[in-house]
């Protein structure tokens, strides 16, 4: 009897199994094609992966390049500031010695024209003297001689 339940049993099984055979196929069908898409995905998923690496470093190369570029121009512009300063300071000192020479050169051309405008009157009243005592000599010899 017992004989007879496994093979009942058994043969319960058999169609059920065949029953869901159709159904069983088409699970592993989906389960094969929804691996393949995994696979595909986790394909897909790496390249990104790569990529997005490559892109990490290239960022991390160009935040190095601009860390490096800002230092190269503060150096430039304290470097432009200092020499900016020096010009400024060398112009301040040219134009002070212009001005120092300039005034002194002023000062001589005014003790010049002052020398000859006083040796001038001197020479005018000189002459003056010397021509009023012509004259005089003149008319004392005219009242002579008349």
């Amino acid at each position: 009897m017992e004989f007879l339940a496994l093979q009942r049993l058994h043969k319960l099984k058999t169609i059920q199994y065949n029953n869901y055979k159709p159904e069983l196929k088409d699970l592993k069908e989906q389960i094969s094609s929804y691996r393949g898409q995994l696979n595909t995905a986790n394909t897909n998923i790496q390249k990104i992966e790569k990529k997005l690496t490559a892109v990490t470093d290239s960022f991390n190369i160009l935040k190095d390049h601009l860390a490096n570029t800002n230092s190269n121009l503060q150096t430039i512009a304290d470097n432009l500031g200092v020499k900016v300063q020096q010009t400024s300071e060398k112009a301040s000192a040219d134009l002070s010695t212009l001005n120092e020479k300039v005034g002194k050169n002023t000062l001589y051309w005014i003790i010049a024209v002052l020398l000859i405008a006083l040796l001038s009157v001197l020479l005018f009243g000189w002459l003056k003297k010397q021509l009023s005592k012509e004259k005089t000599g003149l008319l004392d010899q005219i009242k002579r001689d008349v």
